[in-house]
């Protein structure tokens, strides 16, 4: 993952074959962690998870947040469209991935840190997928020059109606949804993961 990570951090389309390969190794990788963290923490619970099982942990936790947001640009952009992996999606979930780190994190407290990261993470991605829908909603309000364009629009319509001598009948303009479509830059997480000693 590490390796094959910044290949696909970012990238418009997967039209590329080494974007496309990178990115099915990092989805291919990240259910295995998922399998392995399910054997290990069914077989002997989260207390006995190393630093290193939660380190991988984390990286994952950075692909399903990658997975996530790509999902989220191609419902709003059609040029991106994700390739089908053959994973089950159910595996790129972060839920688990968080709820191993917080486990774990009641005997390595550093790792509270790298939950902060991937809240952070989802926390934008969140607030792009909630400003995208205001403005579909209010697409006016959020676009001045369109509002202005309107109103050229509506006083160009009136002087139209105007000039003829029989009344006709007057139309509600209906304002343009115009939702945001541009794809978001994925910024690439710290790969570190501290630890506190005591």
């Amino acid at each position: 993952i590490l390796l094959h990570r910044p290949y696909i951090i970012g990238t418009p389309s997967f039209n590329n074959p080494a974007v496309l390969r990178s990115y099915q190794i990092c989805i291919t990788a990240t259910a295995a962690i998922h399998d392995l963290l399910i054997l290990l923490t069914s077989t002997f619970g989260y207390g006995h998870t190393t630093y290193l099982n939660c380190y991988n942990t984390y990286v994952a936790a950075t692909i399903a947040v990658l997975h996530f947001q790509l999902q989220e640009e191609e419902s709003v952009n059609v040029s991106v469209t994700l390739p089908d992996t053959g994973v089950d999606t159910e595996k790129l979930g972060l839920r688990f991935f968080l709820e191993v780190l917080q486990r774990s994190a009641m005997a390595m407290p550093g790792l509270n840190r790298s939950v902060e990261i991937v809240k952070r993470h989802m926390q934008g991605i969140l607030e792009r997928r909630s400003r995208r829908y205001l403005e579909s909603l209010f697409p006016v309000s959020h676009n001045p020059s369109a509002s202005a364009g309107m109103m050229r629009e509506q006083d160009q319509q009136r002087q139209r109606q105007s000039s003829f001598s029989t009344p006709t009948s007057h139309s509600i303009p209906v304002p343009s949804t115009n939702p945001s479509t541009s794809a978001t830059q994925y910024q690439s997480f710290p790969l570190e993961v501290q630890t506190q000693h005591h």
